[in-house]
């Protein structure tokens, strides 16, 4: 005689065994999510005269210019992130949005700082602190004279 299951027990049996798989899935994630972070989308290299980001998302190169006595200062890539200061504009490239991004720096601005994420870039600078971001391919900065007193410690 076969011995049949309520549908009680077996809804339970069910939640454990659902409960179970999610806990290993949040425990031991599958290699293709394990892959797709930190996974490399850009890469970087410039010459006196241009700088040149690789977006891997759409298997192109995008040029940038330097002008005129303009000079790289420095520059970091990461991820889906390139962030580079030279000595007249502070850019940035998403692989996301392939495409770069520009501000402005002032004269008075020293580089201070230049580091890349695998989905931020920071610039730091004298004056100002600023935070690229690859999902929206914009920058946001806060103003550093004004904030504690001013200046970077």
């Amino acid at each position: 005689m076969r011995h049949r299951s309520s549908p009680t027990s077996q809804r339970r049996r069910g939640a454990v065994a659902l409960a179970a798989a999610l806990t290993l899935l949040a425990l031991f994630p599958p290699p293709a999510q394990a892959l797709k972070k930190g996974c490399q989308e850009v890469f970087f290299f410039s010459t006196t005269q241009l700088l040149l980001a690789y977006s891997a998302t759409s298997n192109a190169w995008y040029p940038l210019y330097l002008q005129g006595p303009e000079m790289v200062r420095g520059s970091q890539f990461s991820g889906r992130v390139i962030v580079v200061a030279t000595t007249e504009r502070i850019l940035g490239f998403s692989a996301v949005t392939n495409a770069w991004s520009e501000l402005r720096a002032s004269p008075t601005e020293e580089f201070l700082e230049v580091e890349a994420g695998d989905d931020v870039g920071v610039v730091i600078t004298s004056e100002r602190s600023l935070g690229f971001s690859a999902h929206t391919g914009d920058w946001s900065e806060v103003d550093l004279r004004f904030v504690h007193g001013g200046g970077y410690q």
